[in-house]
């Protein structure tokens, strides 16, 4: 996960993290969704997404914006109803980590070698929150902590996206009272219908090695509007707790150095815009099929449409979503019929019940 660098406190933060061809074929009365990815940005030009130029109005990227100070010199923001950047017509990505969330939201699934999105080929909006560091280990990759609440409210009140993909995080608990502009930004984004996915963590100091610092603490994971994501199978008992569901982790997608070549990475930055994917492909179907899921009910149907597996909710919450549920999550949601879910759901209990209390009980009392 992607870290951001925290302000006011005394611990340093730095940066790390169409549906399947068969679900369905769009109708033209039928909206399609977007996902928004608010991250390093985005090689549109690898062979993994369809991008035609600024000027296009038909490919893959419906929106972008350069939130970041790095080619401007300074952060411009931009105006209610800007899709496209002006002074940076190109999107581009010097870290890679965004080319990789983007790919894993809706990339197309050209090479055999690359980890499968749920959605390939979905209509994709960058908001691009990083800029060039210039220290000797950190280079091109820290967070401009400002830039993160703007980019939410662009994706909500501009772009219109359905959903909104966040893989950027802390190393360690940080009071909520520190991010309170994103989680004002994201409880807005939910008041006006738009599913905000976030990265729960990669363990305690982002190490991937012990247990993770609580998701209901854990930076805008923390966010009872929003739907975190851990790390699925054995290696969620070293990097979440208390996710909501579970994705893949280890991942093979795009490089940002050229159009043609793939990378291996790791982390929940990558199961997030998976989930975020497997939502709008979800949300899709449910349009297609007469029946829209809102965006309360499109949460709890990914929730519910998880596979509930012995690791304890704990490190998994409901469940892991991946591409053996997506199938059956697109019949579901085309026909109005929910999931089925163990019952008593245990699971849920917990998520729902015990996690989610603490995460209102920290984001309104810190």
């Amino acid at each position: 996960m992607l870290r951001r660098a925290a302000l006011l406190i005394a611990a340093t933060l730095a940066v790390a993290a169409a549906p399947y061809a068969t679900a369905a074929t769009p109708r033209p009365s039928v909206k399609l969704p977007v996902v928004a990815l608010i991250d390093t940005g985005v090689r549109a030009t690898h062979q993994e997404f369809d991008y035609r130029g600024p000027a296009s109005t038909t490919d893959q990227f419906v929106a972008w914006w350069d939130f970041s100070s790095e080619v401007k010199g300074k952060n411009v923001l931009p105006r209610r109803g800007q899709l496209w950047d002006s002074q940076v017509r190109n999107p581009y990505d010097k870290v890679g980590h965004g080319t990789l969330t983007a790919s894993m939201a809706g990339g197309r699934n050209v090479s055999p070698k690359k980890t499968p999105s749920a959605y390939p080929g979905a209509k994709l909006a960058i908001a691009k929150v990083s800029y060039y560091a210039a220290s000797s280990t950190d280079k091109e990759s820290a967070i401009d902590p400002y830039a993160i609440a703007p980019a939410i409210r662009w994706a909500t009140d501009s772009v219109h996206a359905a959903v909104v993909s966040i893989s950027i995080g802390s190393i360690v608990p940080v009071p909520a009272v520190v991010n309170q502009d994103v989680y004002d930004a994201i409880s807005y984004a939910r008041a006006h219908g738009v599913l905000v996915v976030v990265s729960n963590g990669n363990g305690w100091g982002d190490l991937g090695m012990v247990p993770g610092d609580p998701g209901w603490a854990s930076s805008s994971a923390a966010s009872p509007d929003a739907l975190s994501v851990g790390a699925q199978g054995s290696t969620g008992l070293i990097n979440s707790t208390d996710p909501e569901v579970a994705a893949v982790y280890a991942i093979v997608g795009p490089s940002s150095a050229d159009d043609t070549g793939y990378v291996s990475s790791g982390g929940t930055s990558f199961g997030t815009p998976y989930v975020a994917g497997f939502a709008a492909a979800v949300l899709l179907a449910s349009r297609q099929g007469g029946h829209p899921l809102a965006v309360a009910a499109l949460e709890q149907f990914v929730k519910d449409g998880s596979n509930d597996t012995l690791i304890p909710p704990q490190f998994e919450g409901y469940g892991v979503v991946d591409q053996s549920r997506l199938p059956a999550a697109l019949a579901n949601a085309r026909a109005g019929r929910l999931p089925t879910r163990p019952s008593p759901d245990l699971s849920a209990l917990y998520v729902d019940g015990v996690a989610g209390t603490l995460r209102t009980v920290w984001v309104t009392a810190t």
